[in-house]
């Protein structure tokens, strides 16, 4: 049993682990160009077709400033729980009740990391009209991974799976 309840912990911990890593992997906000990484409402060309105010463009920037103040430290807290749960897991006596409280605290570490980006975009969201929002969503490039999905590399060239 005890042998049965280390092994759950341990791909427990893995999942966890791979699905930060996966989660990780790409960069969010491709949108926008000029150097600005992700800041949308920085590009000339995105503002012009949005028709955003000089209002809406510092709104948009002070959400995403907070947004970001807030996370570093939810990151940083993350980091330090993964070196806890890796001292944990290495362990001489391994103790799966303090393991499973690591685990909780992970996932609720990694609930408010989401609710927080999602704050921000609702609150961007808000300062947008719809129609403004409207032209955004379709400017998004498209997420891959959906099953035959075909999308277009930048010579307008289909590609995708098998191609």
């Amino acid at each position: 049993m005890k042998k049965l309840s280390i092994v759950v912990v341990v791909v427990l911990v893995a999942l966890i682990f791979s699905a930060d890593a996966f989660a990780r992997g790409g960069e969010r906000g491709e949108m926008g160009g000029g150097g600005h990484r992700g800041k949308w409402w920085k590009d000339a060309e995105v503002v012009k077709t949005l028709n955003l105010t000089e209002k809406q463009v510092e709104g948009i920037n002070k959400i995403s400033s907070d947004e970001r103040r807030g996370q570093i430290k939810v990151r940083s807290d993350l980091e330090i729980l993964r070196i806890d749960m890796d001292d944990a897991m290495e362990a001489k006596e391994l103790d799966s009740g303090k393991v499973n409280k690591l685990i909780d605290k992970y996932a609720s570490l990694k609930a408010q990391h989401a609710k927080g980006r999602m704050k921000s975009l609702l609150e961007i969201r808000k300062l947008l009209t719809q129609e403004q929002y409207l032209k955004l969503k379709a400017m998004r490039p498209e997420r891959g991974g959906k099953k035959g999905a075909k999308r277009q590399d930048k010579g307008g060239k289909e590609k995708g799976r098998g191609k």
